[in-house]
């Protein structure tokens, strides 16, 4: 699965690229980030479950952030990793403020909702920069 269009990918790669990352709205907007290990975790439950209680399920994580925030977190690693600075530009001023971004799920007992926080992301933001900067290792 390529997912190079995805948030981080994006905010590390013009990071690396262009010294910044740029903005093309205030970053007030609200997503939920749910990883590919979670992901897989959850197919697999749901196989070894099937056919049993088998329904469209969504797939989540109990962390939203906004858009600044996740390219506040991708501006500190990439810095401690490159040791210069990475600046933010905000493209505009809008939205002003986030919106109110709900996940919910009908499917509780195979754990669709992924628990997760800022430092799971970080951890997450963390190894992709290190795969861009060294993807030989």
């Amino acid at each position: 699965v390529k997912r190079d269009t995805l948030v981080p990918f994006c905010f590390i790669d013009e990071a690396i690229e262009k010294g910044a990352i740029n903005l093309r709205s205030s970053g007030n907007q609200q997503r939920n980030f749910v990883s590919l290990e979670h992901i897989a975790h959850l197919s697999v439950r749901i196989l070894e479950n099937f056919p049993a209680g088998c329904t469209v399920m969504n797939v989540g994580s109990s962390w939203n952030s906004s858009i600044i925030d996740v390219a506040k977190l991708v501006s500190k690693c990439l810095e401690i990793k490159i040791k210069k600075p990475v600046n933010i530009n905000l493209g505009s001023s809008k939205p002003t403020t986030p919106n109110n971004f709900i996940y919910e799920s009908i499917e509780t007992t195979l754990g669709a909702i992924e628990p997760g926080g800022s430092d799971k992301m970080e951890k997450v933001i963390k190894s992709l920069i290190n795969r861009r900067i060294n993807p030989q290792a």
